[in-house]
């Protein structure tokens, strides 16, 4: 048996799978780094390239970061597929945070959050607003991802506490992305940050690195829900010849 009650079976796909994660978040991190310090020459350069612009819409890094939250959902939603007993008990937890991702990859790509400002600042007039009519979402976004934070407590405490290091990963990611971007996205609105292009430099940057945290935090879930479900499979059975046996008949007494 391996740590944590795992079969060397399923010890194995975890401990090549951890081995194989470093490879993947030292890749990530590193397309991260890359693609802000594209940005940080290029500002400096005086022009910047529409692909690399990390403030418009479209570009490489809002395509780079949706793309992590969906995998991170795909994920997330392949251990709710696994037959545990744990997993069952906390099926639409998963489902829910499976979404969840899968939607904030969608508002990254897509600009969700900028269009329902927009939409707040011309049909609501009752909506809280940031200096500017900037920051509609943010009271929107604050308002669903505390009431889900309330409503799903208990299952969030059962599978931290049965996976302590993909759960740290994913928080540390998702604090990550809301101090890029919502506290350094506050800050701009009021002016804080000197330069508007180190705003948007910082705040890109935090966002990149917090989604390729969480997208690699729900890997490892993944990982180790794949060992313990090795551990609970069914012991093979042998099959049972239909034929005949073939051993040689004892004769009856007397002949």
């Amino acid at each position: 048996m391996g740590p944590l009650g795992i079969s060397v079976s399923g010890f194995a796909v975890e401990k090549l799978f951890h081995f194989n994660l470093r490879r993947l978040v030292l890749a990530f991190l590193t397309a991260d780094i890359a693609l802000a310090a594209i940005y940080a020459v290029a500002v400096l350069n005086g022009e910047v390239p529409k692909l690399f612009d990390l403030d418009g819409e479209g570009n490489i890094g809002a395509w780079w970061s949706g793309t992590k939250f969906f995998l991170a959902g795909a994920l997330v939603f392949a251990v709710s597929l696994l037959r545990l007993p744990e997993i069952s008990k906390t099926l639409p937890f998963y489902r829910v945070v499976a979404f969840g991702f899968v939607f904030l990859s969608l508002d990254e790509i897509c600009a969700i959050h900028e269009r329902l400002t927009k939409f707040s600042v011309s049909n609501i007039p009752a909506m809280p607003l940031f200096r500017g009519d900037h920051g509609a979402w943010i009271f929107i976004y604050g308002a669903v991802g505390l009431g889900l934070l309330v409503a799903l407590r208990k299952p969030i405490l059962r599978v931290a506490t049965g996976d302590r290091q993909a759960t740290a990963l994913i928080i540390a990611g998702m604090m990550l992305v809301v101090l890029g971007g919502v506290v350094v996205e506050i800050a701009g609105y009021y002016k804080m940050i000197g330069s508007y292009r180190i705003q948007v430099l910082l705040e890109e940057l935090l966002e990149l690195v917090g989604t390729t945290l969480i997208a690699n935090g729900a890997a490892l879930h993944l990982a180790k829900s794949c060992a313990i479900a090795l551990e609970h499979r069914p012991p093979a059975t042998r099959p049972v010849d239909p034929s005949p046996s073939m051993a040689p008949v004892a004769p009856a007494p007397g002949e």
